[in-house]
């Protein structure tokens, strides 16, 4: 099923890494922010 999908929408390798390191730089940006607003609540809980 899953490779059926990927013969289906054949992508060159460039496109499948630039994909990818797009997808990695999102969730780290979004892990960041998470990070973030738990550090605050940290913070506001302190106070």
């Amino acid at each position: 099923m899953f490779w059926r999908l990927i013969h289906h929408f054949y992508l060159p390798k460039p496109v499948w890494l630039l994909s990818i390191s797009f997808l990695m730089l999102f969730a780290l940006i979004l892990y960041r922010f998470v990070e973030v607003d738990e550090n605050k609540h940290v913070e506001h809980n302190y106070h």
